[in-house]
């Protein structure tokens, strides 16, 4: 396993992997060695840039992994995903607490979390305001994504890990250093494992063209890797975007960003997140081949109506649907288990016919196989 960056260490992001890639090919070319007896080598994605081609893809043994995408599937996601009880809360939003994020990955299913980001001196710290509410499973920004990492490294059959991040400002703040943000996330996840605006695009003149006509990669191309989202609809999303809104918007980003409704036919536009399920923006998007998340569980709702907003969600195909309770809780009879999910599921609007659980991700094989190339 690569090392972890200590706050405000940068490391080189492609050093560590960027050889490991070639050693294979040289190593199937000359003697017709595998990468294990239990798994075989797909082909790289295509039309993929030069920059977004990292390790080799590895076969885990999925009958539809070549046929099944990235928005094809439903997923359980965590709403504020490192939040921790406050000692004293102040508003019934607050009185909730989510596991660590290995636990919410391995126990409870979780395959979307939730960051919100605050500059600091150290880096990124992660919490959600300051004072009355800004105690967190894992302080920094590095440190919650170790953790997603080191789980990820360790079951490398999951289908794409979904995170968004959000930029609190609520101080009324100048914007973010978003090449900070990109190189941060950089320093945990290499680009080889990642699925990045350039993966998509191709070469393709945007993502949004090439999501219209090539469609989002297939799970075959992205297994083991994490997709990161920017969660900002004003100043700090056109900062990363640099105030670019043309073909090249996204281009050297590590980051997809909230398309708004009136920007669905964006270049950059691919992901939304779109809190009401019950939205009629919903299925407009789904149609555009947006990746939709929505909130579906929150701690000042009550059970009743959490469980109408669970229901809206499931039905809508919504992609990520992210709450506040992903596991029992005393107290409260609601929370949120994906129905026939393994732990995810097919989404029931965009997935094909057919279409099952197990091919989208099977528990019995998040293991199988040699660990991710580059570690």
């Amino acid at each position: 396993m690569e090392p972890i960056a200590k706050p405000g260490q940068r490391r080189n992001p492609v050093a560590p992997d960027a050889r490991i890639p070639l050693l294979l090919i040289l190593c199937a070319l000359l003697t017709g060695c595998g990468l294990d007896s239990q798994v075989s080598v797909r082909g790289e994605p295509p039309a993929a840039s030069e920059a977004a081609r990292p390790a080799l893809p590895v076969d885990y043994g999925y009958s539809r992994d070549d046929e099944l995408r990235i928005n094809h599937l439903q997923v359980k996601g965590t709403h504020n995903s490192y939040h921790r009880r406050p000692a004293f809360s102040l508003f019934s939003e607050h009185k909730y607490e989510q596991a660590p994020l290995d636990v919410q990955l391995g126990e409870y299913g979780v395959r979307a979390v939730e960051l919100d980001i605050h500059p600091s001196s150290r880096g990124y710290e992660v919490y959600h305001l300051p004072v009355i509410d800004s105690r967190s499973t894992c302080a920094l920004l590095v440190d919650c994504l170790a953790i997603l990492k080191r789980w990820s490294d360790s079951n490398p059959g999951h289908h794409p890990l979904f995170v968004w991040i959000e930029p609190k400002d609520e101080l009324g703040g100048g914007v973010f250093d978003m090449d900070a943000l990109d190189a941060e996330i950089l320093s945990v996840w290499p680009e080889g494992r990642l699925v990045t605006p350039a993966l998509v695009k191709g070469d393709h003149a945007s993502v949004r063209e090439a999501i219209v006509e090539r469609g989002w990669p297939t799970l075959g191309q992205v297994r083991g890797r994490a997709m990161f989202m920017l969660l900002d609809r004003g100043r700090q999303r056109d900062a990363y975007l640099r105030g670019e809104r043309g073909p090249g918007a996204l281009d050297g980003r590590v980051l997809f960003v909230h398309a708004n409704p009136a920007d669905f036919d964006a270049p950059f536009a691919a992901v939304a997140k779109i809190d009401d399920p019950s939205s009629r923006h919903i299925p407009v998007a789904l149609a555009k081949g947006i990746i939709v998340g929505s909130n579906i569980g929150s701690a000042s709702r009550s059970d009743e109506g959490n469980l109408r907003k669970l229901r809206a969600g499931l039905r809508s195909g919504s992609h990520l649907l992210t709450g506040d309770f992903p596991a029992p809780v005393k107290g409260r009879s609601y929370w949120f288990k994906m129905p026939g999910g393994t732990p995810s599921r097919c989404n029931p609007i965009t997935a094909p016919g057919n279409c099952s659980s197990l091919d989208v991700e099977d528990p019995s094989v998040l293991r199988r196989g040699r660990q991710v190339p580059g570690d």
